[in-house]
């Protein structure tokens, strides 16, 4: 179960960044939209890692 709380904080942290990403682009420009959209890219990958660590631990 808190496993499951993890990944949807890491997916809506994902979602968040994504957001932030597009204003970044217009207040840093291109610099801030390729940053912002790295750090979500973190968060949807750790998401994944924990989602298929936990599926690969249950077996």
């Amino acid at each position: 179960m808190l496993t499951q709380a993890v990944i949807f904080a890491s997916r809506t942290t994902g979602v968040i960044g994504i957001a932030a990403s597009l204003f970044l682009w217009k207040t840093a420009g291109m610099t801030g939209l390729i940053l912002g959209l790295g750090g979500s890219a973190f968060w949807f990958w750790l998401a994944f890692y924990i989602n298929r660590k936990e599926k690969n631990s249950s077996k």
